[in-house]
């Protein structure tokens, strides 16, 4: 059953057409890779379906409605979060639970859980500017998950992380599969590899045809230093 449904969206700026006819459909219980490179349109996209922006044309549901992005109905880390330095992160999650509208007894409970699931336990009681940049991302990562919702979406989240940082993102990655569907746009094939069961290729605002994972790893289709460059020989895949 499809959780997603995309149907010939649009946006646009003034002259720039930043996504053009995008459609496309997520099931249920699947980790979704949104592959293209940088400036193809992917944070538009997953803006539009977060509500933070409205598109030009075209239709979009999630789990079976026209999102509004009320709060509740998904959970949403950006590429780049911002947090109160000054913030524990058990005070964020407090402070994201209760924006959530979660009572008080459930909310001390997924905190908890959170922190154990994302690996931030020890950590929980320490002000977040003294995080590192992969510690930052699993905290982004347990306040998108703590009311449990049905679609979470990823902003190309392990872009600016580390080797081992981009390690443990992309394994509590895979752990969430168990939990929720994941809407997860990336620039990097192993990436995608690793963690995600279907993958839609987006280049030049439009989404092309959506190929296995098989064959975006095979021969036919370009290295990921061409993906990250967003050089010429990526518009021929």
């Amino acid at each position: 059953m499809a959780i997603i449904e995309i149907s010939n969206l649009r946006k646009r700026y003034g002259s720039v057409q930043a996504l053009d006819g995008v459609t496309l459909s997520v099931e249920e219980g699947r980790v979704f890779g949104f592959l293209g490179p940088n400036g193809a349109g992917k944070t538009t996209l997953i803006r539009i379906l977060t509500g933070l922006i409205s598109a030009t044309s075209g239709t979009y549901s999630i789990n079976g409605r026209v999102d509004d992005g009320s709060k509740g109905s998904f959970g949403y880390l950006a590429q780049q979060p911002s947090y109160y330095a000054w913030m524990t992160g058990r005070e964020l999650l407090d402070l994201s639970g209760s924006l959530y509208g979660m009572e008080k007894n459930e909310k001390g409970r997924r905190i908890r859980e959170m922190l154990h699931l994302c690996g931030i336990e020890e950590a929980a009681d320490r002000r977040i500017g003294g995080y590192s940049g992969g510690m930052r991302q699993r905290l982004g990562i347990a306040q998108a998950i703590l009311h449990s919702p049905k679609v979470v979406f990823l902003d190309e989240p392990v872009s600016a992380l580390d080797p081992v940082g981009r390690k443990e993102v992309l394994s509590l990655i895979a752990i969430l599969r168990e939990r929720t569907t994941i809407f997860m746009s990336s620039h990097i094939l192993d990436d995608v590899q690793r963690t995600c069961d279907e993958v839609a290729i987006i280049n030049k605002v439009r989404v092309k045809p959506s190929p296995s994972l098989k064959q975006v790893m095979g021969p036919g289709y370009k290295n990921e230093e061409n993906l990250i460059e967003g050089g010429e020989e990526f518009s021929a895949i």
